[in-house]
């Protein structure tokens, strides 16, 4: 015969109430959460900056085809692309890679590669400079990014980004990719790592070397920065670059800096100093 019992059992109060404030655990929960998603997007960042560059050059050619300037001076230019092209041709650069060199109106001191192998100087950045050899040390930086296949590797991660903040926040993550990878991303993926511009400066005295036997020259924008009283331009330009102070210590480390300046080329000093 069942014998019932004569009231409810009594249970364990810390069945699904373990010791501790509500709060507390949803704390805890969070903080995991959350350091779980840094990390994983952390490791899909680093991913994508590995595996970035295997997209063929050519589509980055096909996605920039669009991109338009108002070009300077045609002597300007032709001289900006002949110096662009004798520092490329010691880069060993692969065959597929084109280069496209812009002058761009800014009195902002400035100089940067994007995808599609397009390099920008400012008429700023020429101003700060008194021969050929100071511009083409940040000429050949800027093909150095190119040849690392850098501005592809920072849009990867980009993308990555904004993917995960879509899982994480619950969007669809498209206006975040479409942001990524229209023209004003592409322009915005711009701020290289620290590693990566040491490495733009790295080529970039190896193509000076070769072209013109010597680096003697090669700290002339960096010194004038180091002076240049106008803090905002000055922080605009080298926000996320090594310090301009070690900048200058790896261009004088780098082996012997006596040689012969070159003059600024004559078209693109005029350019630089018409208003």
């Amino acid at each position: 015969m069942t014998q019932w019992p004569d009231q409810n059992p009594q249970f364990d109060d810390r069945i699904n109430n373990p010791p501790g404030s509500a709060l507390g655990e949803f704390t805890r929960l969070l903080l995991g959460l959350g350091l779980v998603t840094t990390v994983a997007a952390l490791l899909l960042i680093a991913a994508a900056g590995r595996l970035s560059p295997l997209i063929p050059f050519a589509w980055e050619a096909q996605i920039t085809r669009n991109l338009s300037f108002n070009e300077a001076d045609p002597e300007a230019l032709a001289a900006l692309e002949t110096l662009g092209r004798n520092l490329a041709a010691h880069a060993a650069m692969d065959e597929v890679i084109e280069l496209h060199f812009h002058l761009l109106d800014s009195n902002t001191p400035n100089a940067f590669a994007t995808l599609g192998g397009h390099v920008m100087v400012t008429r700023g950045l020429i101003r700060e400079v008194e021969s050929e050899n100071g511009l083409a040390m940040v000429v050949g930086h800027e093909i150095a990014h190119i040849h690392h296949r850098d501005p592809i590797r920072q849009l990867g991660r980009g993308a990555v980004l904004s993917l995960v903040w879509a899982l994480v926040t619950g969007g669809t993550g498209q206006t975040g990719l479409e942001q990524v990878l229209g023209t004003g991303g592409m322009l915005g993926m711009l701020r290289y790592s620290r590693e990566m511009e040491r490495e733009a400066d790295a080529l970039a005295l190896d193509l000076l070397q070769a072209h013109y036997g010597h680096t003697n020259g090669a700290d002339e924008f960096f010194l004038a920065m180091q002076n240049q009283l106008d803090r905002e331009a000055r922080v605009e330009f080298l926000q996320t670059h090594p310090l301009t102070e070690d900048r200058l210590t790896t261009i004088g480390a780098y082996g012997e800096q006596a040689g012969e300046l070159q003059p600024l080329p004559e078209a693109l000093a005029r350019w630089a100093e018409k208003d």
